[in-house]
């Protein structure tokens, strides 16, 4: 029976196109919070992320709606590319953290670089090199964590005015 309803709904999504404003595979519309500004060569354009919160506006208040790379993230370390927490992007713990969650940001940060370092070599034109470069050089101990930063507050690398447009 399940078999069954599968196959018919695998050809009827066969038939159907998806809507104009659909993402694509492998991405979803979620809010991102801040955005971390790189120059092309991977230094910090401001020493503080741009907050995208609006709280006047209900529909921003935590954050714009952006299409960004999704795989379902896991319990395990699992980074993903050009947007994610503050966890991974810069390895920032949280106040009071216990010293395994102190560990386990540890691992995430260096999961996130191993990420950026397979993004640059299959892209070496692209923009992971600008954030490969900052992650390498320190430029993260420049950057000020804000007040109102919260663990689950995605950030997005994609704001870089002379590598993309």
């Amino acid at each position: 029976m399940l078999l069954s309803r599968l196959v018919d709904y695998a050809r009827i999504s066969e038939t159907v196109t998806p809507p104009q404003d659909a993402a694509p595979m492998y991405y979803m519309a979620k809010t991102v919070r801040w955005v971390l500004d790189l120059t092309g060569d991977g230094r910090l354009a401001s020493n503080c992320l741009t907050d995208l919160a609006d709280a006047g506006d209900r529909a921003r208040k935590n954050g714009a709606t952006h299409t960004i790379p999704s795989v379902t993230k896991t319990s395990g370390i699992a980074p993903t590319i050009a947007v994610d927490t503050g966890e991974y992007l810069f390895g920032w713990v949280s106040d009071g953290a216990k010293p395994t969650q102190v560990a386990r940001v540890g691992r995430q940060h260096a999961a996130f670089h191993e990420l950026v370092n397979g993004w640059t070599a299959a892209d070496p034109g692209g923009p992971a090199r600008a954030l490969q470069t900052f992650l390498r050089s320190g430029e993260a101990g420049r950057l000020a964590r804000p007040d109102t930063w919260s663990r689950t507050d995605l950030a997005s690398i994609f704001r870089m005015p002379d590598v993309l447009a």
